[in-house]
């Protein structure tokens, strides 16, 4: 199992929520990972009416676009935020999103997502573009720069995690 509160460990879980240290771990092909994150599982509860829900990250980016391109259908955008509130990294992933949906199709949204894909375009270094967020600044406090390197990477893992019956599956 593997969870977080306020980007630490939960005491008597296995793991974090850390790329790192999944990365870092030997794991079984068929291994199954339980993930409980601080703000992830409120917007998945927020999608039970949904018909699909895709997990978008900065690192699976072209994957994601590519499926909901293919789709051809009404989508709609969740941002986890952190404690309740805006967080720059998931609306500035959802304004990429929207930026390469908008290059490849004939999408139509609305001033919100017109402002994120502004705001995404006008980006030359997501990192340097998120510096200054709370989040950011509390995993850097917490030592944990590397994993924001790996989540950050731009198309490195080519996934779509599709959320069905409770569950992601790849």
């Amino acid at each position: 199992m593997a969870g977080e509160r306020q980007a630490d460990k939960i005491k008597g879980f296995d793991f974090s929520n850390s790329p790192t240290e999944l990365i870092n771990t030997p794991h079984k092909s068929k291994d199954t990972l339980v993930l409980c994150t601080t703000n992830g599982t409120q917007a998945l509860a927020k999608t039970s009416n949904a018909s699909r829900v895709y997990s978008l990250a900065f690192v699976n980016l072209q994957a994601v676009t590519e499926r909901i391109a293919a789709e051809q259908k009404d989508i709609v955008i969740v941002c986890s935020g952190t404690h309740g509130q805006l967080s720059l990294d998931d609306n500035l992933a959802a304004g990429f999103l929207l930026n390469a949906l908008h290059n490849i199709t004939n999408i139509q949204t609305n001033d919100t997502g017109l402002m994120l894909i502004q705001w995404a375009r006008s980006i030359n270094n997501i990192e340097t573009a998120l510096q200054k967020a709370k989040h950011y600044n509390t995993l850097i406090k917490k030592g944990l720069k590397e994993d924001i390197d790996i989540c950050l990477s731009l198309n490195t893992m080519p996934i779509v995690p599709i959320w069905h019956q409770n569950h992601f599956t790849l």
